[in-house]
């Protein structure tokens, strides 16, 4: 077995194929579950807009069409910025090109805040790999996972088992964040937060990505949760 068999756990092809070794036929089914598996990652990594794409996008359209969403936005942030434009009628130039950069960083920011909700919000309504960068992660782990199956596979059985290509390339402007979770006695993290609840005995139909995240917290000697860049 390899050692980072966490994958196929995580990606839900285990545990129905753990006696893969077992047989030639039982090496081949489980070669095809595993193709699935590929196939489904490259195309959320080719697709234009993931789950949690689409939920940004309908938020951007929901503002430009909702005069209630101005309003409240307008509510909120009026205050500040009409502080702000005094301050750019007043402060020396300087001071001001500092806060129109600081300005930038605040837009940033707030970006990857409502990237990584949309994220969270995602995963509670869909799939558990609801972005681009997370598709590549896994299907990097799988690769690196397969690639040793492929030299037993030969070697037990003489079968030529598929080869899974490299997809190199940038699926996310800046760093994304995630959380990972490790279990006490393995150095390899799960991502699939349906996979740790049910290997914590907490899983029930529609249980929710930061119902997890909660359990993790309470229960540290159980399962440690990490938040982790991509």
């Amino acid at each position: 077995m390899t050692n980072n068999k966490n994958v196929f756990y995580d990606l839900e092809i285990f545990p129905d194929h753990l006696g893969f070794l077992d047989s030639a036929d039982n090496l081949k089914s489980f070669e095809y579950a595993v193709k699935a598996k590929v196939e489904e990652l490259e195309t959320i990594m080719d697709e234009k807009a993931t789950p949690t794409a689409k939920l940004e996008d309908t938020a951007r359209k929901e503002y430009r069409d909702n005069p209630a969403h101005k309003k409240q936005m307008k509510e909120a942030t009026g205050e500040t910025f009409g502080i702000l434009y005094e301050m750019g009628e007043s402060l020396p130039f300087p001071v001001i090109y500092g806060m129109i950069d600081e300005l930038r960083k605040l837009a940033q920011d707030l970006e990857n805040s409502i990237h990584d909700r949309a994220k969270r919000e995602s995963l509670t309504m869909t799939e558990t790999i609801s972005d681009k960068k997370m598709a590549q992660v896994q299907h990097k782990r799988l690769r690196d996972a397969w690639l040793p199956i492929k030299q037993i596979a030969s070697l037990m059985y003489e079968l030529t088992l598929f080869t899974i290509k490299s997809r190199p390339g940038n699926y996310a402007a800046s760093p994304a964040k995630t959380y990972a979770f490790f279990f006490p006695n393995e150095d390899e993290e799960y991502y699939n937060f349906r996979v740790v609840a049910r290997r914590l005995g907490i899983y029930v139909e529609g249980i929710m990505y930061m119902d997890v995240i909660d359990y993790a917290d309470a229960h540290p000697e159980l399962v440690q949760v990490k938040e982790v860049l991509l």
